[in-house]
C-alpha cells in the first residue's frame, strides 16, 4: 500500500485494530521511505504498534496513547433480566471447558466423587445429545467462531504456533470474546489451553527456529506477543499456553508475552520431580521455562480468573464479564498434583491418574463457582461446562477398573462414533434457567456462539463467523424468549475424523439418523489407480445409542441416505463451486482426498 502522508497511515492503523498484528510487519514495520512520511515519524508509528488498540491519531497525524477505559454501552438491544446488577442488563459468562472429557466421567460416573458437577447439574439444565468434533484443537476453533472447522484456516484445525503464520480464524472471522468485547461491553479473559494457533514473533531478517522456539535469538519475545494469540482475537486479559500440557513449549504466555524468558531450559521426554513435590510428566522433549509443573496446571488456572474477577469488580464493576477457562484435565499427561489448593488430596486417592484428574477437575469447577456464589452473582452469571471432545479410550482412559468415559456409547477420542463427539454439557443460570434440567435436543459445541450473544442481547456479526451456530437459549428457559433470534434446537449436525490431512471418516446427524462414511485409499497393489474404498452405515440412535445393528441395506431409507449424502458433499470441507471446482484455499487438500474420486464415481 502506498501511504499518501502520516495521517493516512495512522488512521488505517487506528480503524483496523482487528487485524492488526497479522498486517504489523507491513504497515507497522515501514522505514518511512516512499510513503510521505519521516524516519523520525515511521519510528514513532513503530515504537507505538505494540500498544495500537489504544491509538488514535493527533491534529498532526501522529500516533498517540488513549488512556485505556471502559467501552462505550453498546448500542444493541438489552436483553430483558432480572439481575440486580448494572451490567447493562447482561449477565456474566463463565465458560469452562474441559479437555478429553466424555459423558461417562460425568453423568454417569460411579468411580469418582464429584459433588461440584452435580450440584452444577442440580441447580440447572444439561444437555444429553451435545456434540463437538472428534478432537481438541478443531472443537476449540468451533467453540469460539461458531463454526465447522473447515471453516477455518485449516480443514483440521491449526494446533499450535509453528504450524503457520497465523491462527485458525480467516481474515474477518470474529470470535464469540471480540463479539462481547466490541458490541457487548464485556471485560474478556482467557486462561489456560489456546490451541488454535499463532506466529513466533521475528526480529528483521530472523527466520522461525522450530527447534528452539523460545531461545532462538532471532525470536523477539522481549518486546513482542504471540501474533494472532488470545489478545487479538478479543480477550482483553489472557494467560495461556500454547498446547495445554500436551507438548511444547511449556511455558505460560501472558497477554500474548513470554514469562521467565530468562529460564528456558530443555524438558526431556519423562518423569520429573518438581517443588510442589509432584511428579511432572514431559511426553515430547522440547524448551520451556524451569518452572514448568504440569501438576499444577488447573490450579494456576483458578488462581489466575479470580485475580482476574477481583481486579475487574475493583475497575470495571458496572461491565460483564466473560471468563473462558480452558482446563488441562483430563488430556494425557496424567500428572495428579499431591493436593488441591485447600489441601485435599489429589495423586494416589484413585486407581488411576486419570481418575485423579477427574476429580481434581470437580474441585475445579467448585471453586470457580465458588467464586461467583461469594460474590453474590449467581442470579448475574452464566456458568457453563463441556468438553473439547469426547472422552479416552481404552488405552488412555480407566477401563480396567471398570470405569468407561464414554458410557454405554461407541469409540471415544478420534473417532467417528458417538464416543468421539458426543458431550457433556451443562448450564446453570439462578433465577433464569429452571433447576435439575435435562434436554435431549440436539445441540452442538459451535452453538454456544450464538446462544451466548442471543442471551446477552448482542448481535451476531455478519460475513462468516457464527455460520454453524444456532441459538439453543429458548430451550434452556422462556426468559429468554423476547431475546433470541431462533427459538428451535437444529436437526443436523456434521462431524470430520481428519488425520494427517486425508479425511479417514465423516458424519451427518439428520434427526435421529446418523450416517458415517469411511474412506480408504487402496494400495498400490490393489488398485494401480489408486481408487478409494467407500464404506457407509447408518444408525438409528433413538433406539441404537451404541451403534451396533447398522441400518445401510435397509431398501425404505436408501432415499434419506442419498439426501444425507448430499448434504454432506454441499457443507462438508470440499464443496463444489458452481463451476465444479473445490473451493480455492483448499484446492490442494481436496484434490489429495477422497472427493474428486467421488464425483467421478457418482458417490
Amino acid at each position: 500500500m502506498i501511504w499518501g502522508d502520516n495521517q493516512q497511515r495512522c488512521e488505517f492503523i487506528t480503524k483496523n485494530t482487528k487485524q492488526l498484528w497479522k498486517r504489523r510487519q507491513t504497515y507497522c514495520e515501514g522505514n518511512g521511505n516512499g510513503n510521505g512520511a519521516t524516519e523520525t515519524d515511521s519510528e514513532k508509528i513503530r515504537s507505538m504498534c505494540p500498544n495500537a488498540c489504544n491509538l488514535t491519531c493527533d491534529e498532526t497525524g501522529k500516533p498517540v496513547l488513549v488512556p485505556t477505559t471502559s467501552p462505550p454501552p453498546p448500542n444493541n438491544p438489552k436483553p430483558p433480566t432480572n439481575n440486580n446488577n448494572n451490567n447493562n442488563g447482561r449477565p456474566n459468562i463463565l465458560l469452562i471447558l474441559a479437555d478429553d472429557v466424555g459423558t461417562g466421567d460425568v453423568y454417569t460416573m460411579d468411580k469418582v466423587q464429584m459433588p461440584n458437577l452435580n450440584a452444577l447439574m442440580g441447580k440447572g439444565i444439561k444437555f444429553t445429545d451435545a456434540h463437538s468434533t472428534p478432537l481438541c484443537a478443531p472443537s476449540r476453533y468451533m467453540l469460539l467462531s461458531g463454526n465447522y472447522p473447515h471453516r477455518g484456516r485449516n480443514p483440521n484445525g491449526t494446533w499450535n504456533m509453528i504450524q503457520g503464520d497465523t491462527n485458525q480464524f480467516m481474515d474477518g472471522q470474529v470470535s464469540i470474546a471480540q463479539v462481547l468485547k466490541e458490541s457487548g461491553g464485556y471485560d474478556t479473559f482467557m486462561a489456560g489451553k489456546y490451541h488454535i494457533g499463532g506466529r513466533v514473533p521475528l526480529k528483521p531478517g530472523a527466520v522461525l527456529n522450530k527447534n528452539n522456539l523460545l531461545s532462538d535469538d532471532g525470536h523477539d519475545w522481549n518486546n513482542q506477543p504471540l501474533f494472532d494469540g488470545p489478545q487479538d482475537i478479543g480477550f482483553g486479559k489472557s494467560y495461556m499456553t500454547d498446547e495445554g500440557i500436551q507438548g511444547g513449549p511449556y511455558s505460560w504466555f501472558r497477554n500474548g508475552y513470554l514469562e521467565g524468558r530468562d529460564e528456558v531450559v530443555t524438558w526431556q521426554v519423562g518423569d520429573h520431580v518438581t517443588a510442589s513435590g509432584g511428579t511432572s510428566i514431559i511426553l515430547n522433549s522440547d524448551e520451556g521455562v524451569a518452572s514448568w509443573d504440569s501438576t499444577l496446571y488447573n490450579q494456576i488456572l483458578v488462581k489466575e480468573t479470580e485475580e482476574f474477577m477481583e481486579e475487574h469488580l475493583q475497575k470495571r464493576p458496572g461491565d460483564p464479564m466473560f471468563m473462558y477457562v480452558a482446563l488441562g484435565s483430563v488430556h494425557e499427561p496424567h500428572s495428579p498434583p499431591v493436593s488441591y489448593i485447600d489441601g485435599q488430596p489429589v495423586a494416589g486417592v484413585h486407581e488411576t491418574g486419570h481418575l485423579d484428574l477427574l476429580a481434581e477437575m470437580d474441585m475445579v469447577v467448585g471453586s470457580l463457582v465458588d467464586m461467583i456464589e461469594k460474590k453474590q452473582l449467581a442470579e448475574d452469571t452464566i456458568i457453563i461446562f463441556a468438553s473439547d471432545n469426547g472422552g479416552l479410550g481404552k488405552r488412555l482412559g480407566s477401563d480396567e477398573y471398570g470405569h468407561d468415559s464414554n458410557g454405554v456409547l461407541r469409540g471415544a477420542k478420534g473417532t467417528i462414533y458417538e464416543g468421539g463427539s458426543r458431550i457433556p454439557m451443562i448450564m446453570r443460570h439462578d433465577g433464569t434457567i429452571p433447576p435439575n434440567e435435562t434436554s435431549d435436543s440436539l445441540v452442538g459445541l459451535s452453538d454456544v456462539y450464538a446462544t451466548v450473544c442471543d442471551i446477552a442481547g448482542v448481535n451476531i456479526p455478519n460475513g462468516s463467523s457464527a455460520v454453524d451456530s444456532i441459538s439453543f437459549a429458548n430451550i434452556m428457559s422462556s426468559s429468554y424468549g423476547s431475546n433470541t433470534n431462533a427459538s428451535k434446537a437444529r436437526d443436523s449436525f456434521m462431524a470430520f475424523d481428519l488425520e494427517l490431512a486425508i479425511v479417514q471418516a465423516e458424519s451427518l446427524r439428520m434427526g435421529k439418523y446418523k450416517l458415517i462414511r469411511k474412506y480408504k485409499r487402496r494400495s498400490y497393489q490393489q488398485s494401480q489407480s489408486s481408487l478409494w474404498d467407500v464404506k457407509n452405515e447408518l444408525y438409528d440412535l433413538d433406539n441404537d445409542i451404541g451403534e451396533t445393528n447398522d441400518l445401510i441395506d435397509d431398501p425404505q431409507l436408501f432415499g434419506m441416505v442419498a439426501e444425507m449424502v448430499g448434504k454432506l458433499r454441499r457443507d462438508g470441507p470440499c464443496p463444489k463451486d458452481p463451476s465444479g471446482s473445490y473451493a480455492g484455499r483448499y484446492s490442494r487438500f481436496c484434490k489429495s482426498n477422497v472427493f474428486p474420486w467421488l464425483d467421478q464415481n457418482g458417490l
